[in-house]
């Protein structure tokens, strides 16, 4: 389905603009539960460490705060998914979701999301491994088989990046639940619109960064003044920064889960199938 940039950035912000309030109860409600959980799994590490000291034995201790902190970090990451998957699905202009039908969304499409990013995660390590026994003997070249390996590797990264870059809406949005076959599906979705995703995603990159750079100025010049003249920094700037940093860091998370569903939606049209171009 043909697209452009401009038609990307106009559908994203018009679906910014009607959904905004719903995307924001999304994030506070899975910020909210990820405090909580964490907090919970805190206190049963700290019973359990309580209690391994009190026994006197340094390998009850070990295994009493272990097996807390594994499930605190699953925790993490499954609602850390699940939230990019409500968003995603909130965010999509192929559906018009509740917001209890967009929490559940993100919830069915947590452990897929975990398995895709498992999978990828392989995947990378595999290629890391190539890429730098590659660059290792360009290196003895010196810097130019440095260069030469940065040039060659960097635009396959973005490449790869640009493919796989709607995993996150066919496991959301079309609610696949295979990782194998949402990652394919990816891939088929996002051949011939390379460029539209690339071009797209630097623009909100060069956006973002300049937004960031705005917030945080006062910190920046407080600490170059603070440097400069020797005297305390102003922390009623730096505290304020800090929570316009907060507050970016959402927005910009937002933006960006509906930039990626936006995305989708441009390229696929309605949901539909169609699995002969997988891979090509």
């Amino acid at each position: 389905m043909a697209t452009s940039v401009g038609q990307i950035y106009r559908q994203t912000f018009e679906i910014l603009k009607s959904r905004i309030w719903l995307l924001l109860g999304i994030w506070v409600t899975y910020f909210a539960v990820q405090m909580v959980s964490t907090v919970l799994i805190s206190l049963v590490v700290g019973v359990s460490a309580m209690s391994g000291l009190s026994m006197g034995d340094p390998g009850a201790l070990s295994a009493g705060m272990i097996v807390p902190i594994v499930v605190l970090y699953l925790v993490y990451f499954f609602i850390y998914f699940a939230q990019i998957g409500s968003l995603t699905a909130m965010g999509s202009p192929l559906k018009q979701l509740t917001f209890g039908a967009a929490f559940n969304a993100g919830i069915k499409s947590a452990p897929t999301l975990l398995g895709v990013v498992f999978l990828l995660m392989l995947v990378y390590l595999v290629g890391m491994i190539v890429i730098g026994l590659a660059s290792a003997v360009l290196s003895f070249v010196g810097p130019v088989g440095l260069v030469f390996s940065i040039i060659i590797f960097l635009p396959i990264l973005v490449y790869l990046g640009c493919r796989l870059s709607l995993v996150y809406p066919v496991v959301a949005v079309e609610s696949m639940s295979n990782p194998v076959t949402a990652i394919t599906r990816a891939w088929s979705e996002t051949k011939g619109h390379v460029l539209t995703i690339f071009l797209s995603v630097v623009g909100l990159f060069a956006v973002a960064m300049i937004v960031l750079l705005l917030v945080a100025m006062p910190i920046i010049s407080t600490a170059i003044s603070s440097r400069t003249t020797g005297e305390l920094p102003n922390f009623a700037s730096i505290g304020f920064s800090l929570f316009g940093l907060f507050c970016a860091s959402i927005l910009l998370s937002i933006v960006g889960a509906v930039l990626v569903s936006t995305i989708h939606a441009e390229i696929v049209g309605p949901l539909g199938h169609d699995e002969s171009d997988v891979f090509s």
